[in-house]
């Protein structure tokens, strides 16, 4: 990323305030009239050509103005960004509204999503708790015809998997059963992951095999963990200028119903520590890459956890979105401490 000057560093903010207000390519007669800027027309027309250059703004169109690219928003909020925090009146309504409530979570959930899409006027994205990785408590293979055997794997949040398994031809019931027990006392109190790696030196290919199996539906556990979403705010994002009338918000629509997008971002969020700001081609997601995601755990680490976030176009107001889910995430942080303590 290019190093800017500071007259560079005030344009950029320039532009980007502006265009995150009007949703309008920004040209330099728009910024001329905000009188922030004491340099001629000229001056400013070639410090834009030089952002452009750099790849911080581009022009959609030709005598157009100029509009922020994935790497301007980047810059924004890394470094320009001035965030405005909710007000004290703001924090003490918001814990009156989570205090009304019983301590139930999915009330807590819809309330957060709710409270989120207000405050940004887009999407608000809330998972229920989870824990980020099921543990191994118990597995049973049980016999049920010559060459099949059910597998029944236990796990220490109380779910329960069966999946049917080929055995090899010829192996004894006593010995089928006695594979679940070998493989319990092996990998008992460990993450799919930790299985995977842990390393046995005396396991045969069948038992090898299950090992495989069991990894495989514990990944499965452990994503399906995030696809219980509450959304909220969906109709104020279908009011933004850049989504209105356009193709581009049934996408966006079908992949939030389809929980792929965020299923996929939950995991890396639920492991890592404040807000993470996803801007453009940085989501995974091909269709909400004309968007960007401010989002961030509430719980705690490695324990029981959820994700709040918001989604929005690119020109967001980072400087009310970051504050505001920081602030949700830590209130819901609290009332799970509740919970479980």
């Amino acid at each position: 990323m290019a190093e800017l000057t500071e007259r560079q560093r005030k344009l950029l903010n320039l532009i980007i305030q502006e265009y995150i207000e009007t949703a309008t390519p920004v040209g330099s007669q728009a910024l001329m009239r905000k009188g922030q800027l004491a340099l001629s027309p000229a001056t400013i027309r070639n410090e834009m050509a030089e952002l452009e250059e750099a790849g911080y703004i581009y022009q959609p169109h030709t005598s157009a103005g100029r509009v922020p690219s994935d790497q301007g928003y980047r810059y924004f909020v890394q470094a320009l960004l001035h965030e405005t925090e909710p007000s004290a009146d703001e924090q003490r309504t918001i814990l009156h509204q989570f205090h009304q409530i019983e301590l139930e979570l999915d009330q807590w959930t819809q309330l957060a999503a709710s409270i989120l899409a207000r405050a940004v006027s887009n999407v608000a994205m809330v998972s229920t708790p989870a824990a980020p990785e099921c543990k191994l408590k118990r597995v049973e293979l049980v016999p049920v015809q010559d060459s099949l055997a059910l597998l029944v794997i236990v796990l220490h949040e109380g779910h329960v998997r069966q999946n049917m398994i080929t055995v090899p031809e010829g192996m004894a019931e006593d010995t089928i059963s006695t594979v679940g027990n070998k493989l319990t006392t092996a990998f008992r109190g460990l993450a799919a992951s930790e299985l995977r790696s842990k390393i046995v030196p005396d396991l045969s290919p069948f038992e090898q095999e299950v090992r495989k199996t069991i990894a495989r539906i514990m990944d499965q556990v452990d994503q399906a963990s995030y696809t219980d979403i509450i959304f909220d705010g969906l109709v104020l994002m279908l009011r933004q200028p850049e989504f209105f009338g356009s193709e581009k918000i049934n996408q966006i629509l079908e992949t939030l119903q389809q929980r792929e997008a965020v299923v996929a971002i939950a995991p890396e969020v639920v492991h890592s520590e404040g807000v993470r700001v996803m801007i453009g081609e940085e989501i995974k997601s091909p269709s909400l890459q004309e968007c960007a995601v401010v989002i961030a755990r509430y719980g705690t680490a490695g324990e029981v956890a959820g994700i709040v976030g918001v989604l929005g176009p690119k020109r967001m107001r980072y400087s009310r979105a970051i504050p505001a889910v920081r602030y949700v995430s830590r209130v819901m942080t609290s009332l799970l401490r509740e919970i479980y303590s």
